[in-house]
């Protein structure tokens, strides 16, 4: 899908250009040069001197910022939504996430969870399930204690893209995100 939409990041947190899917990487530094028209206009209405042209211009502009919301050309939604949108594509090449909310750096480096469900694959590779952070597969054979379900886990993001996870006492070993 190639739909772009305008997102509103609140609190005063502006980006555009957000794609429904995430599945491609969000051109981030493209999306923080304009905010939506919408919004702009809402914005000069502050600077409008004459208190009855103000009020007809917030009237006119909260209108327009309406009818796009309703239309869904852009999108109201709290810092909340945006951090569980981030815990929810950690691992996948959904790079600038973070920039395209505002944020500065690198955006979510690390999640802390819980294995819902520990599998043996082949070869002494493992699958992982974790609470609410999808499922993982380590890339390379896990020797020593093996994690069982109900054991705590810290993923982290390691160099060249990869992926670290480390079980509570337990060994580290690289994993990629399945789904």
């Amino acid at each position: 899908m190639n739909m772009v939409r305008s997102v509103v990041a609140l609190p005063a947190i502006l980006a555009i250009g957000a794609a429904p899917a995430l599945s491609a990487n969000p051109p981030a530094a493209e999306a923080r040069q304009a905010s939506p028209d919408v919004i702009e206009q809402l914005l000069r209405c502050q600077d409008v001197a004459e208190p009855t042209e103000r009020l007809a211009c917030f009237d006119r502009n909260v209108a327009a910022m309406r009818q796009a919301r309703d239309s869904k050309s852009i999108s109201i939604v709290d810092q909340m939504t945006v951090k569980k949108a981030e815990r929810g594509v950690f691992g996948f090449a959904a790079a600038g996430l973070s920039e395209l909310f505002g944020g500065e750096g690198e955006g979510l480096t690390e999640i802390e969870s819980t294995i819902s469900e520990a599998q043996p694959l082949q070869y002494g590779k493992w699958r992982f399930v974790l609470a609410e952070s999808g499922t993982w597969v380590t890339t390379e054979p896990l020797t020593g204690r093996q994690p069982k379900a109900g054991a705590k886990v810290t993923v982290k993001r390691g160099a060249f893209g990869s992926y670290i996870l480390t079980p509570e006492g337990g060994r580290s070993v690289r994993v990629k995100r399945e789904n």
